[in-house]
């Protein structure tokens, strides 16, 4: 019984950190979707850069970031180069239409076609 209670508390003490400390994140990218999903875009902007500084690879924030500032309209130039980024990654089908609309804005006809 006193090794089953050993193993149990080294088990957590290893693992408990690890979650610990990805909680905050998980919380953030948690409220993130969900105010994107409900066309908060508002709102859900800066969770998304916040999340962005921290993964600046990741597709997902690269794409709610920059579907975020088209909807506001704002910093098209920004939203156009995480669009490219995420285009070629592939993420999602959609970046393709945003970025479509974003050089369309900007009178870049030929590039939005």
């Amino acid at each position: 019984m006193k090794r089953f209670v050993c193993m149990l508390f080294l088990t957590f003490s290893v693992f408990l950190p690890d979650s610990a400390q990805d909680s905050p994140y998980a919380k953030l990218r948690t409220e993130a979707r969900m105010m994107f999903e409900s066309r908060d875009f508002k709102s859900a902007l800066p969770r998304f850069r916040d999340l962005l500084y921290r993964f600046q690879k990741e597709p997902e924030y690269q794409y709610g970031t920059a579907v975020c500032l088209t909807k506001l309209n704002q910093d098209p130039d920004e939203a156009i180069s995480l669009l490219r980024s995420v285009n070629i990654s592939e993420y999602n089908p959609l970046s393709w239409y945003y970025l479509g609309v974003l050089l369309h804005r900007k009178y870049l006809f030929e590039d939005a076609i």
